[in-house]
């Protein structure tokens, strides 16, 4: 058996674009946007893990009367229905197209504008929290746009289970405006908030990041430095074992065996999980202390050939590798 650490995901097909849910249990789901090739091809998400951008339209024609939006109210699929994307943005105060644009500025990022045809652009995070619980998300808004644009750009943070369901507003992370100006840019809103229990524990977790279309003409509002993860104060360890505290080596005698050989006394219980690729746990095993030097097996005999993930959990650390069967 070979041992290495790695994430790892499952894939769903998603509209017209296939996209992968990232499987949080591995570890966590970060997105900086400093990767300008990620996004090349106008609507093309392709190449970007994890996330999709859409224009929000609501299908009233441009042009007609159109109401002030709060995304907190905005929470039907309509306005995720149609993939969009504007590459290669350099000067984000000249350019007024509505919905999801990619700015290739100093400091890259994506970032969303209203419009009358861009009713509620977003995007979509998508993630599987099997075995998760005390999901964390953390984002930075960035008013991107200097021009003598002067408009209110709320963003609210939003979550459905599975692909059908209305979403769900959560009123913690709602910003009211995250905008400056005018004729001013740079203003940086930190979102940063833990998500509710339903977000635990699902195959198919999204969620929405949106703004709505403001009163008169809107600014670019980055979505930077994403960050999802399990709560470090609220999750069992958080610290990755260092080797020599804990070794994980082939069985010599049981080929379809692995050993677990630890180097330190552990004065609080322990956890060791096993998950198969799809993260489902298969098995699972609770001590109540380990004494340095103390060895523990875990057999493959049952299981088909395959991917595999074993986690050892702590209060003191944890320790989480990738094993081929």
């Amino acid at each position: 058996m070979k041992f290495y650490f790695s994430f790892f995901s499952l894939l769903f097909v998603l509209g017209a674009q296939a996209q992968v849910y990232h499987n949080l249990s591995a570890g966590a789901f970060k997105q900086n946007w400093t990767d300008t090739t990620l996004i090349r091809v106008a609507d093309e998400w392709t190449n970007v893990p994890s996330i999709i951008g859409y224009i929000g339209n609501d299908g009233v024609p441009s042009g007609s009367s159109q109401p002030v939006l709060d995304p907190q109210i905005i929470v039907t699929n309509q306005y995720s229905d149609t993939i969009d994307v504007i590459p290669g943005i350099k000067a984000p105060k000249s350019n007024t197209t509505g919905g999801v644009g990619e700015m290739e500025i100093d400091n890259p990022t994506i970032a969303l504008q209203g419009s009358g045809t861009a009713d509620a652009p977003n995007i979509i995070i998508y993630l599987n929290t099997l075995n998760c619980t005390s999901i964390r998300v953390k984002y930075k808004l960035r008013d991107v746009d200097s021009s003598t644009d002067n408009s209110i750009q709320p963003v609210a943070l939003q979550y459905r289970i599975g692909n059908t369901a209305d979403f769900i507003n959560i009123p913690e992370a709602f910003v009211a405006d995250a905008s400056d100006g005018p004729s001013l840019g740079g203003k940086e809103t930190d979102v940063n908030v833990i998500l509710p229990a339903a977000c635990n524990n699902v195959e198919q977790l999204q969620l929405r990041i949106l703004t709505g279309n403001a009163q008169g003409t809107d600014e670019w509002i980055g979505i930077d430095d994403i960050v999802i993860e399990q709560d470090a104060s609220a999750s069992v360890g958080n610290i990755l074992l260092d080797p020599s505290v804990l070794r994980i080596h082939s069985n010599p005698v049981l080929t379809n065996q692995i050993v677990l050989s630890f180097n330190k006394t552990f004065n609080s219980p322990v956890s060791l999980r096993l998950l198969d690729q799809s993260g489902k746990l298969i098995s699972a095993r609770s001590l109540n202390r380990i004494s340095t030097g103390q060895t523990e097996s875990i057999s493959f005999d049952h299981l088909p050939t395959g991917v595999y993930y074993l986690q050892v959990l702590s209060k003191e650390g944890t320790y989480s590798t990738k094993i081929l069967r």
